[in-house]
């Protein structure tokens, strides 16, 4: 009786997920699934901030961002070490189907607080598909910033544009302005 109570106690305990905390920014590699929408967007119109109502007008008209809760498995840094568990990012996109799967790379850095309380996600991609095929660099295309005004080098977007970055040189920016 005493091995049957025990051995219940370890599955159950098995059963229980626990947060993954990481360090950001970082940059995963891993399996994206199960999108749904969050009622939030990346508003391109306004720095790129995440708000719950996109801004409009005759000189911006915003397509796309609208922000996904996605699952990533069997994630990995690009040393290959694994990070346990499964986890939930927010993954700006446009018209994901509920049932999408996909290999992807992430660039992954904090939500804003506001998101995080309303959403219970803390990271968010704010690049992905980015990573060469050699896992050297990673292409800018100048939407990495949480809110574009924390940016300290606007030059750094101009200057690299389309451009296969470092990774070192593109984390080393993006921590200094998320």
């Amino acid at each position: 009786m005493r091995i049957l109570f025990l051995t219940i106690l370890f599955i159950l305990c098995g059963c229980v997920s626990v947060p993954v905390s990481l360090e950001t920014p970082l940059i995963l590699v891993g399996t994206a699934k199960n999108p749904e929408f969050t009622s939030w967007y990346r508003d391109v119109c306004v720095s790129g901030k995440l708000v719950r109502d996109r801004y409009v007008s005759a000189e911006c008209l915003p397509h796309g961002g609208e922000i996904y809760k996605v699952t990533l498995t069997h994630a990995r840094t690009l040393d290959g070490e694994r990070v346990h568990g499964a986890i939930d990012i927010a993954y700006p996109a446009h018209a994901l189907a509920s049932h999408a799967k996909w290999e992807t790379d992430v660039f992954l850095q904090p939500t804003p607080e506001n998101f995080r309380e309303a959403s219970g996600i803390e990271y968010i991609a704010t690049a992905y598909g980015n990573l060469n095929d050699a896992g050297k660099c990673l292409v800018e295309r100048g939407y990495g910033h949480i809110d574009n005004n924390l940016c300290t080098n606007p030059d750094f977007h101009k200057d690299h544009f389309n451009e296969c970055v470092p990774v070192s040189k593109f984390v080393s920016h993006y921590a200094e302005g998320t």
